[in-house]
């Protein structure tokens, strides 16, 4: 039995409730609601503020974690040597061949890559309620129901791109048809595929389930709340990605991404909270994660965003393209890094600790 069922969260239960569960499941809504009834022209300027706000915020507010020097600290200097030198050679392709029809493969390249470590996330952040779980006494059963979860969102994710790609041709979308000079992305000639997918979806979908109820007759009350809040945020959001039509290939890509952006944003802010309690430093960005004073905080990675995104307006297409696909990149391939034990030793120590402090105030250092 555990210790208290409010221990089973990551953070504290009001916080995981609303930032891994709430927040994206509405803006997931409200995305999929304006491009059902504005169409993909009319979603461009909701699609262009979510970017901003929480796809480009997120990408800015785990730099601000790593390059002041108490984030650098926990890190060798070659960690990130990888990451750049191989997202800089993704680059390639997208230069040499902007405007002809096989740009459209390499646009593919870069979402499947999207795909993935958006999925590794979700994947990462049950790795991470695990932890947690077991932290407050429940059993290492748990890990079971957490591998079987992290099959389901990855066939998942699987089935929401193979849905796409078979059938009609999957096409740019957004208005970026005439900007990219491209129209077709990718289409896969394996018209049984998806059965297949779906055929796994349902098995590791009936495998949770039979661990879920085993759980529950073992545990009585001691479900694991925060994993499946977790779970069915990213489900909601690859479901809805799903159900729209094969054509808005882009809205399908920036939906599923959108339930990503919110959950790491908050993570990546608690995390640098939790870190600059428990190792003060007189930092900028220290002291504003240590006050907990979410607009200042929120603030600067917004406006880094905002600031990018008036810079790449001033410059020709071919270079917005380069440069946006470039940031993403090199995020993916280095948040696919640092997260690693390996190379962040002190992660859990940081990343399961309750926070119970309200704004303005400290909270207390909690033990790995």
């Amino acid at each position: 039995m555990l210790a208290s069922t409010d221990e089973i969260w990551l953070h504290r239960r009001p916080y995981d409730l609303a930032w891994y569960g709430l927040f994206p499941f509405v803006q997931v809504l409200a995305m999929a609601g304006a491009a059902c009834c504005l169409g993909p022209r009319g979603y461009i300027p909701l699609y262009m503020v979510s970017s901003i706000l929480t796809g480009w915020g997120h990408n800015w507010i785990t730099w601000l974690m790593l390059l002041p020097q108490d984030g650098r600290k926990h890190y060798e200097p070659g960690t990130f040597f990888w990451p750049f030198v191989i997202s800089v050679a993704a680059l390639v392709p997208i230069i040499l061949t902007y405007g002809t029809p096989v740009f459209g493969f390499a646009v593919m390249l870069h979402v499947l890559l999207g795909f993935y470590h958006i999925t590794r996330q979700h994947q990462g952040l049950m790795h991470a309620y695990d932890g947690r779980y077991m932290q407050a006494g429940g059993p290492a059963e748990i890990r079971g129901f957490s591998r079987d979860a992290r099959w389901l969102l990855g066939t998942a994710a699987v089935f929401a791109l193979v849905w796409k790609m078979v059938g009609e041709p999957v096409a740019l979308d957004l208005g970026a048809q005439e900007q990219l000079g491209t129209h077709t992305l990718v289409q896969l000639p394996f018209p049984h595929l998806p059965v297949a997918v779906a055929a796994l979806v349902a098995l590791f979908g009936l495998a949770l389930l039979a661990r879920l109820a085993w759980q529950a007759y073992q545990l009585r009350r001691t479900l694991p709340l925060g994993h499946l809040v977790l779970l069915g945020g990213a489900l909601f959001s690859y479901g809805v990605a799903t159900a729209l039509p094969p054509s808005w290939f882009l809205i399908t890509y920036s939906i599923v991404s959108t339930t990503h952006n919110v959950q790491s944003f908050s993570f990546c802010y608690t995390h640098h909270h939790l870190r600059a309690t428990a190792e003060p430093s007189d930092g900028l960005f220290s002291r504003f994660a240590r006050e907990r004073r979410w607009w200042k905080w929120g603030l600067v990675p917004v406006g880094l965003a905002v600031s990018m995104a008036a810079v790449l307006g001033t410059i020709p297409a071919q270079w917005q393209v380069t440069l946006a696909f470039w940031f993403m990149a090199v995020h993916y391939l280095v948040e696919g890094t640092i997260w690693r034990r390996k190379h962040y030793p002190a992660m859990g120590r940081f990343s399961r600790g309750l926070v119970v402090s309200p704004p303005g105030q400290t909270a207390p250092e909690v033990a790995a």
